[in-house]
């Protein structure tokens, strides 16, 4: 009888403490998985110097820019579908300011837009427990396409970032779709300049599908809403096909691209337009060698042109920068370029590749057909023990009496953890 008693006891103490130490073992569970998906993520730090100078003809100085970009966070490993990244960025100037960066007030020089900075470059919530989808939210890199119209101005110390959610599916067999929606736009200026971030309501839609023989076909919608500078607001449509063909066994590959858009006012744009986009791109690669011609032209009316002010825009139009804002007359620009990347060199095996680049573009307005210069574009970008690069950079556009001529030159050394 004693012993029955005991034996009731016991089970209720054993049932007891379950009770109430269950929740207890859960939730350190739970703890020591969080501890274990920070402990297995992943450093983020990469450190890049750069000197920039700047020969503008409308200025009697040149510019002189040394700066360090320094970007440093962490990225955790998967928790129940869940990743959380955050990322700082500074940016600091090496000696005195003898350039203008758009808030130093140095505006005896040429403008070279890397201020001295100090912010959060990144932070964002990346979820992947639906089928074939990716939500991701917060402060993030944004590139869709070639960045023509939506990209994260990589050249710049300060790269662009967006406020926002994206969410992606591949669910459909050989077709991608995204939606993403930017409320906020934190521009290369930094947050001390009246023009560092825009308030926005944007919303991007694309779909895309590889079904199409030879290429990749895709459409977009991009419709902006800026609230600060609401001349800049529009709504863009467009399609676009890319891709490639071999040429039987010759080991060439011809390279072809097409894109219209259309672009017109929206929301609070007080402006009414219609303008047009246009872009044609042929080539071939051949041995590490890689040829292109093309012609682009963003429409304009004499009183406004179609414009990307999300877009990448160093990569479009020169390196030396003379088009950011498009001309009222639009702007037509057929250019050609070249890159080839040097065969392996013996005794040398911590060069991971060395890349040759040459461009060259014609300029002309849109409407009226007047000649607005050229340029001449070129650098050598060499990669090392596969965390670091450097590369010298140059560009020279040669006015035909629309801007100022402008020579700049860039050296730029890297370092990826």
């Amino acid at each position: 009888m004693k012993l029955g008693i005991w034996r009731t006891g016991l089970c209720a103490s054993l049932l007891c403490t379950a009770l109430i130490s269950g929740p207890v073992v859960a939730e350190n569970e739970i703890v020591n998985s969080l501890i274990e998906t920070v402990r297995e993520g992943e450093v983020i730090l990469n450190v890049r110097y750069r000197y920039e100078m700047v020969d503008q003809a409308s200025f009697a100085r040149d510019a002189h820019a040394n700066t360090v970009r320094t970007r440093f966070g962490y990225q955790t490993a998967e928790w129940h579908q869940f990743r959380v990244l955050a990322e700082g960025e500074h940016v600091g100037h090496i000696g005195d300011d003898q350039f203008n960066d758009t808030v130093n007030g140095r505006v005896m020089f040429p403008v070279v837009a890397d201020p001295d900075v100090l912010e959060l470059n990144r932070l964002h919530i990346t979820y992947s427990g639906l089928p074939d989808t990716q939500i991701k939210a917060g402060r993030q890199r944004i590139i869709f396409d070639n960045a023509r119209f939506f990209g994260n101005v990589g050249f710049r110390q300060n790269e662009q970032t967006f406020d926002g959610v994206v969410v992606a599916n591949s669910s459909i067999p050989m077709v991608d779709i995204a939606y993403g929606y930017v409320l906020q736009v934190n521009r290369v200026f930094g947050d001390d300049s009246p023009a560092g971030d825009f308030n926005t309501s944007v919303h991007v839609v694309r779909a895309g599908t590889s079904a199409i023989p030879f290429g990749y076909l895709q459409t977009y919608a991009y419709l902006a809403k800026v609230d600060d500078v609401p001349t800049l607001s529009s709504e863009t449509y467009g399609v676009r096909f890319s891709g490639g063909q071999d040429i039987g066994q010759t080991g060439v590959r011809l390279l072809y691209t097409g894109e219209f858009a259309h672009q017109s006012e929206y929301r609070n744009n007080p402006m009414t337009f219609d303008h047009h986009y246009f872009h044609a791109e042929g080539g071939f690669a051949f041995r590490g060698l890689t040829a292109k011609g093309g012609w682009e032209s963003l429409d304009g009316d004499g009183t406004s042109a179609l414009q990307t002010p999300l877009a990448t825009l160093h990569a479009f139009q020169g390196w030396a920068d003379q088009f950011l804002t498009t001309p009222v007359g639009g702007i037509e620009d057929i250019y050609g370029s070249i890159s080839y990347v040097v065969p392996p060199i013996p005794n040398l095996g911590f060069v991971d590749k060395i890349t040759l680049t040459g461009v060259y573009h014609d300029f002309q307005a849109e409407q009226g057909g007047a000649d607005y210069g050229s340029e001449i574009d070129a650098q050598v970008a060499v990669k090392l023990f596969d965390r670091f690069s450097m590369a010298v950079r140059y560009a020279n556009y040669q006015s035909d009496g629309f801007l100022a001529d402008a020579e700049k030159v860039w050296l730029t050394v890297g370092m990826d953890l």
